[in-house]
């Protein structure tokens, strides 16, 4: 009864008083609090302060071992990282789990730009494991760019994913999974994949500088006709009309067009760097490349100046640069390829297993070694390739679309007129930029043999390939030049120059064939062994080749149907093309 009668009207009990020392208790929460902010407030200055002493005491350790007097560079992208970390404390697994399911919900529906904010997200919560990165770059270049309906997006999304790998880079310089992956990215995606073409012509137009091109404002419609002419596209050249003179900007290939025939004393033209006109701080994606070489075709210093070497690393390899590996090619004078890119990386990434003992997480010892002169190899068949087709541009009239790539102008004479005589001088170039990356890759399928004899078989294959393609577009280089030549006697001497190529890519083609692509019982049908081919005289092995093709003819009754017949098949038409020439030297 005594407890009813402590409830209100409502059925509540009425508020008491509470004594004054519960009145000063209720105050201890709030300092309680003010407390605890305070002193997260100062861990993370602290924490602040500590993480930059530590910066500077590495950075003081990385100088003493540096050859010259600059500073390391600054990690000012593990900043970003290492605040991320802290203030997120071990919200931070929880947080990647869910940014993982995020971006993928993203790029499901296409939204790019929030796909790439989850990402990069990811990329500094989780900057050391390997892996992720791995994933991302291959995230962005393949499942992304698939789904671009233009060829230029699909060429934005692999260069997004390009930059991605070269900021984990310079985050954690040097580590073999993203130096590899750099390289595929650049080799197999930009250099050989369904695209190339277009992708190999962008890349190498982008790393050539562009020229601001000045003139009076008053032969701006002079200067569009030439344009025309020249047979460029208008809308990839910018011309600045708001003062006098006006200002064009235009790529160098294209540029040297227009520029043959748009002259004057009032015309002056200035080679500029891409990624000097871009803004300050830009950010978004990258749509093109960054120039790599200068109006002359010589890298760029600030790609290949060495830097702080690479420790454990081959003291006469990886030096530090960027670009390295390709100052040995120079010049460049029409642009760099995507695969001499990939080769570089390649070769760098070759570098930091041999001598660094980095292990890749996903590929073997032996697969990142053999990167590098597979690569040279494919480099040589781009230039091969656009040597002929840019012969065949020169010698329309001679141009036989029904015959095979070998065979449209295997049978020029040596005082051919050309039709069009511009492309002659990039022909020559490349056959003699194919024989010099075949010659390249030689040693490097060498040494790759010497340290995994295992792969001999099919190794020595690409080893007598490259001796192969290294003669036979040097006899090409030679035969085009004897054509052009000025005088009987330097088009003798061309032409002497080219039967000595054409005579030894003949006797290496016959090696490769007999030695590599003949079975067993067709070898003992025929009367020979692998082992006494190299001391063979051509007409010795030339005997061997005419039976060998006597066989397949009565056995298989078509060369496609003998086992490696295809392979047999392209050889014998390089074989053809040679055995044409050589008729036509006299």
């Amino acid at each position: 009864m005594s407890s009813a009668s402590t409830l209100d009207t409502t059925g509540r009990r009425p508020q008491q008083n509470l004594p004054t020392g519960d009145a000063r208790r209720d105050t201890a929460p709030r300092r309680g609090r003010t407390t605890i902010i305070v002193t997260l407030v100062v861990a993370l200055v602290l924490s602040a302060v500590l993480q930059q002493v530590a910066f500077s005491y590495r950075n003081r350790a990385v100088n003493r071992n540096r050859p010259d007097a600059n500073p390391a560079a600054s990690r000012l992208a593990n900043l970003d990282s290492f605040s991320l970390a802290l203030l997120l404390g071990g919200l931070r697994g929880p947080l990647v789990m869910f940014l993982w399911t995020q971006s993928e919900q993203q790029k499901s529906e296409k939204d790019l730009e929030g796909f790439d904010t989850q990402v990069e997200l990811i990329r500094l919560l989780q900057p050391e494991f390997a892996s992720v990165h791995l994933f991302q770059i291959w995230n962005k270049a393949y499942n992304i760019s698939v789904q671009m309906a233009s060829l230029a997006n699909k060429y934005a999304s692999i260069l997004d994913a390009i930059e991605y790998a070269r900021r984990t880079d310079r985050m954690n310089p040097n580590d073999i999974n993203i130096i590899s992956a750099i390289g595929g990215l650049y080799a197999e995606k930009l250099g050989n994949s369904a695209e190339k073409e277009y992708y190999r012509r962008r890349v190498r137009s982008e790393t050539l500088p562009v020229y601001r091109v000045t003139f009076p404002k008053s032969r701006v419609d002079e200067f569009r006709k030439a344009v025309r002419d020249a047979g460029l596209d208008e809308s990839r050249v910018r011309i600045d009309q708001t003062g006098d003179p006006a200002i064009a900007t235009i790529d160098k290939l294209g540029g040297d067009r227009v520029l043959a025939s748009f002259t004057g004393p009032d015309v002056a033209k200035t080679a500029v760097a891409r990624q000097k006109l871009r803004p300050e701080n830009q950010t978004g994606r990258r749509f093109e490349m960054d120039t790599l070489v200068d109006e002359k075709g010589n890298m760029l210093p600030e790609f290949i100046t060495p830097s702080a070497p690479v420790p454990g690393a081959d003291p006469k390899g990886n030096n530090g640069a960027e670009l390295q590996y390709l100052a040995q090619f120079q010049p460049y004078p029409y642009g760099v390829s995507p695969v001499a890119l990939g080769y570089n990386y390649y070769k760098r990434a070759q570098a930091l297993s041999r001598y660094n003992k980095q292990k890749h997480i996903q590929l073997s010892e032996m697969v990142v070694d053999n990167q590098p002169g597979l690569t040279l190899r494919v480099w040589s068949d781009e230039e091969w390739d656009r040597g002929r087709r840019l012969e065949q541009k020169a010698f329309a009239n001679a141009s036989q679309d029904q015959q095979s790539r070998e065979l449209r102008t295997s049978k020029l004479a040596p005082d051919a007129k050309p039709a069009d005589p511009g492309p002659i001088t990039e022909a020559i170039f490349s056959y003699d930029r194919a024989s010099k990356t075949a010659e390249a890759a030689i040693p490097e399928f060498n040494s790759h043999i010497e340290r995994y004899p295992s792969g001999l078989q099919n190794f020595g294959s690409h080893l007598q390939t490259a001796h192969a393609v290294q003669h036979l577009t040097a006899a090409d280089a030679a035969y085009l030049r004897a054509i052009v030549a000025s005088s009987p006697d330097a088009r003798k001497k061309y032409l002497e120059t080219a039967k000595t190529e054409y005579v030894e890519a003949m006797r290496r083609y016959y090696i490769l064939i007999l030695g590599y692509y003949v079975i067993e019982r067709d070898m003992k049908a025929v009367g020979y062994t692998r082992e006494a081919l190299q001391g063979m005289t051509a007409e010795q092995l030339d005997d061997l080749v005419n039976k060998l093709f006597q066989r397949i003819e009565a056995v298989y009754k078509d060369i496609h149907a003998a086992p490696n017949g295809e392979d047999i098949s392209e050889y014998r038409e390089n074989l053809q093309r040679i055995k044409d020439r050589l008729s036509l030297i006299k």
